[in-house]
């Protein structure tokens, strides 16, 4: 009875998921399996990628996502903000990055 009313309020208040917890239960109503959407822009201005939520601009690059809800993320938004824009310089200046042998790098592998 509960998660039928779980799926009822999703969808009398257009909630695409709503997860229900309680001592060592856990019920999810809505869409199953239950998905975080969102939306970051990417924004480059002098060589320096920086990423942003919310409204983007006519010069920023939407990026959507769409990974499970039980998935790792950092507890601090900020903080997971600050080392996607990492990751990104990061492999923006791998891909400049020229070899002895006159290559470029292809690939950055993390742990």
């Amino acid at each position: 009875k509960l998660l039928a009313e779980a799926n009822d309020f999703c969808s009398d208040c257009n909630i695409t998921t709503l997860i229900l917890r309680s001592k060592k239960m856990k019920e999810v109503g809505g869409r199953i399996p239950p998905f975080i959407d969102d939306l970051l822009h990417l924004k480059r201005q002098d060589g320096v990628i920086t990423i942003a939520l919310g409204m983007g601009d006519e010069t920023s690059i939407p990026v959507f996502y769409h990974k499970p809800e039980d998935a790792f993320q950092h507890p601090n938004g900020n903080t997971m903000l600050k080392a996607l824009e990492w990751m990104m310089n990061t492999l923006q200046n791998i891909e400049r990055t020229e070899t002895e042998n006159g290559k470029y790098f292809k690939l950055l592998e993390m742990y």
